[in-house]
C-alpha cells in the first residue's frame, strides 16, 4: 500500500479480487482505504447502488471499506469465453551431426561406426597410432562404402567435418500454438487444462483433443515411427522415434490493463520413444 499523508481526503482503491465460491457462482471484492471515515461513507453509497453489500472498519491509521457482490456465472457471466488464436509457425534448431540420419551420408552409418567417430575426434593422436583401432577404422569405412557407392570413404568424410568445427545441422520444424487474452476475473475452463504436458501427441491425438481450426489442420504435418539406427543388424540396439508434436504446456503472463495472455505450444520433431511417453 502506499504512504498515506495524514489528513488526506482521497479515496485509495487497494486490492480488487475474485473467487469462485460454489458451483455456478464468483464473489467479487473492491477494498479502499481513507484516513477519515466519511469519504468512505460516500463511497459506500455508490458501491451499494451497484449492487455491493459494503463494510467500513477500523484499520489504524484510517478506515478500510469493503465491497462484495456475489454474481451467478451461469446468469452472469463475469467474461465470455474468447476466441482462440491458432498459429501454425516455422522454428529453427541445431541438431547434432551424428543425429541427422535423414543426410544420405549419415543413414549409411550404423551406431557403432558414429562412436568410433565420436571417440577418434577425442583421441585423435591416441586413436591413429593404435594400429588395430586404424584396420577396424578401414574396414568400416569400407563396408559403409559398399552400401552407398556414391559416397567415398563416409566415416572420413564425417570426421573431417566434424574435425573442423560442422558438428550440427539446422533444422526447421513446425510450431502449433493457441492463445487467448483475459481478464484477472477470468477462470481458464478444462479445455485449457494440459492433459498431454511434456508428453509426445501424434497428429490425429491432436486433432482430436484440440478444437484445430480446419484450414490449420490441413497443414499439419503427419506422424509417423522409424527407427533411428537403421544402419544397425541387431534388433537389441533398435532405438525407435516418433515425429509428433510434443506438448509444451500451457504458459500464463500479465499483460495490460490487467489482463493476462494464456497460451499453448507444440513443437513437431522426432523423439526417441524411450524417452517420452507417445499418445
Amino acid at each position: 500500500m502506499a504512504a498515506i499523508i495524514v489528513g488526506d481526503s482521497s479515496v485509495i482503491q487497494t486490492s480488487i479480487a475474485y473467487s469462485e465460491q460454489a458451483k455456478g457462482n464468483g464473489n467479487t471484492v473492491v477494498s479502499f482505504f481513507n484516513i477519515e471515515q466519511a469519504p468512505l461513507q460516500a463511497k459506500a453509497a455508490e458501491m451499494r447502488a451497484l449492487g455491493y453489500d459494503t463494510n467500513i472498519r477500523s484499520d489504524p491509521p484510517g478506515y478500510i471499506l469493503e465491497c462484495s457482490i456475489v454474481r451467478n456465472i451461469e446468469e452472469n457471466p463475469v467474461e465470455e469465453e474468447p476466441e482462440n488464436v491458432w498459429e501454425l509457425t516455422d522454428t529453427t534448431d541445431e541438431q547434432n551431426l551424428l543425429e541427422a540420419d535423414t543426410i544420405p551420408l549419415m543413414a549409411q552409418l550404423s551406431t557403432k561406426d558414429k562412436a568410433i567417430i565420436e571417440y577418434r575426434l577425442k583421441n585423435n593422436r591416441s586413436f591413429e597410432a593404435n594400429a588395430t583401432l586404424m584396420a577396424d577404422w578401414e574396414n568400416r569405412n569400407s563396408n559403409a562404402e559398399r552400401l552407398a557407392p556414391k559416397i567415398a570413404r563416409p566415416l572420413d568424410k564425417v570426421y573431417t567435418a566434424m574435425a573442423i568445427g560442422v558438428t550440427s545441422k539446422q533444422l526447421v520444424a513446425k510450431e502449433l500454438s493457441r492463445s487467448i487474452t483475459v481478464s484477472n476475473a477470468y477462470n481458464l475452463n478444462t479445455a485449457w487444462l494440459s492433459l498431454t504436458n511434456n508428453k509426445v501427441v501424434k497428429t490425429e491425438t491432436l486433432l482430436g483433443l484440440y478444437p484445430v481450426p480446419a484450414n490449420i489442420a490441413a497443414c499439419l504435418p503427419q506422424s509417423y515411427r522409424i527407427k533411428l539406427n537403421a544402419a544397425d543388424d541387431d534388433p537389441l540396439n533398435d532405438l525407435w522415434c516418433t515425429y509428433g508434436w510434443l506438448d509444451c504446456g500451457v504458459q500464463r503472463r500479465s499483460s495490460s490493463n490487467g489482463n493476462y495472455h494464456v497460451s499453448q505450444h507444440w513443437r513437431y520433431n522426432r523423439w526417441i520413444e524411450a524417452m517420452y511417453e507417445v499418445v
